[in-house]
């Protein structure tokens, strides 16, 4: 592939990426931030003319990636993990090294390229198979390189980084900052389905022998003296949103709460939630699967609308019925299919929302009785919450604080929101805390507050 034909498929498939990611995070001076970096460290590889283009993604995955031709993303919620500067430059230098070293156009990458071009929630809202509906949580399929392009991606983003001054141990820290992050990936995974969301080490594997390469090629390099403290780092992070943002809503407890759209639903006891830009999606340890998603009213101006196309499109016999929920008009189709090759029950309820477009609901159960069911008491939790009740609901956001004399993580922890669960485990992937760290009065640190 011709160098202008790569610039050309990153520019065809930037939007639809910033899309799946929830857009890019609204905050300029940020953005400015990762970007001035980022090209700097790109002027320091063999590719320096590319036409880079560097973005922070609306989402709380922690991940970042590059397209073909310059096109590179990181998530404000990988940018918390990180404890300076230096370690998000040797982040962004390794994801320059995978484009420099055209790792997505190798024969072996090529075909999950094409995955992560074509996924996504399109392709389930426009058919009513059981595949396709069960499919519908964002489908991203990140590039999943090999150990040898990992190797060499983490030796050209050291040379990077190193060039432009930074230590050449960053990457070893940016890599152990990582393993904070999932420590408390497992340490909530009794609460999240943590399977469901792609992430850096899911991504970009982390091994000890990754970490022991990545010192070994730090000890071949000059330690420069550029000083990118944590509080410098920090200022950037001040109020940045911290989890779900209030465009995709928030999973509070068993509800979940869109303020911006202004509606609440509560999902069944014994099911975990998982938010993505996309899609909600609970289930259950049984396989029940509900997803929820928005369809605009060009895609279909009614539910009932919706499902005769569904029906249609599907030579389906199953009758639609037609009723109100809390006062919206409703449209519920029950039908059978195969989901992963198993005979299943899907249960679709369209729920006319105020200002056009439809809410979309699916249940998916090997039971008829249990599709409908859990169907219909999900969609009977539906309310519609006024301005005033909208407003009371804000998103966590970071704090830099002051550690006072006699604080201990648990003291701290007792302080964050309520509704935030495991908030030790928040608290130690942030600073990266550990059982040796000793808190100092005057230090600063990251915590969490509803604002």
């Amino acid at each position: 592939m011709s160098e202008q034909s790569e610039i050309a498929l990153g520019q065809q498939n930037h939007e639809a990426i910033v899309e799946q990611y929830g857009g890019v995070y609204q905050d300029s001076k940020l953005n400015a931030y990762v970007a001035e970096i980022g090209a700097h460290l790109a002027l320091a590889s063999e590719r320096a003319t590319l036409p880079w283009q560097f973005t922070v993604l609306n989402s709380p995955i922690e991940n970042a990636f590059a397209l073909p031709g310059g096109k590179l993303y990181i998530t404000r919620g990988l940018l918390v993990l990180f404890q300076n500067e230096s370690e998000l430059a040797a982040v962004l230098g390794h994801e320059i090294g995978h484009v420099t070293a055209r790792h997505a156009l190798d024969q072996k990458t090529r075909q999950t390229l094409a995955t992560l071009l074509v996924s996504g929630i399109g392709a389930a809202t426009q058919s009513g198979s059981a595949e396709q509906l069960a499919s519908t949580v964002s489908g991203l399929t990140l590039l999943q390189y090999s150990r040898n392009q990992e190797d060499e991606a983490d030796r050209l983003g050291i040379r990077y980084s190193t060039a432009i001054g930074y230590s050449p141990y960053s990457m070893r820290n940016a890599l152990t900052s990582l393993q904070h992050g999932a420590e408390l990936e497992a340490a909530l995974s009794e609460e999240t389905d943590a399977t469901e969301t792609p992430s850096f080490l899911r991504t970009h594997p982390l091994t000890q022998d990754r970490i022991a390469k990545t010192t070994a090629l730090a000890a071949t390099h000059p330690e420069h003296g550029k000083v990118t403290t944590a509080e410098a780092y920090d200022a950037h992070l001040e109020g940045m949103i911290y989890g779900d943002s209030p465009d995709q809503g928030f999973i509070r407890g068993q509800e979940f709460i869109h303020p911006t759209m202004r509606f609440k639903f509560d999902f069944p006891m014994g099911y975990k939630a998982t938010n993505t830009p996309a899609a909600i999606k609970i289930a259950d340890k049984n396989g029940n699967t509900g997803i929820l998603s928005f369809l605009s009213k060009e895609k279909a101006p009614t539910g009932f609308d919706y499902l005769t196309r569904v029906k249609e499109k599907n030579n389906l016999t199953n009758p639609i019925d037609r009723a109100t929920v809390n006062g919206f008009p409703m449209a519920r189709l029950q039908t059978q299919g195969t989901v992963n090759g198993s005979p299943a029950s899907i249960a679709i309820g369209a729920i006319d929302w105020p200002n056009g477009g439809i809410v979309l609901v699916r249940f998916i159960s090997k039971s008829t009785e249990t599709a409908r069911q859990e169907l219909d008491a999900l969609l009977s939790s539906f309310k519609r919450l006024s301005p005033t009740e909208a407003a009371t609901y804000k998103p966590y956001r970071i704090h830099i604080a002051t550690l006072k004399s006699g604080d201990t993580i648990a003291a701290i922890a007792r302080t964050l929101p309520k509704s935030l669960k495991n908030p030790e485990a928040h608290l130690r992937a942030l600073n990266a805390w550990t059982a040796q760290t000793q808190l100092i009065p005057g230090m600063a640190y990251r915590t969490i507050i509803e604002q």
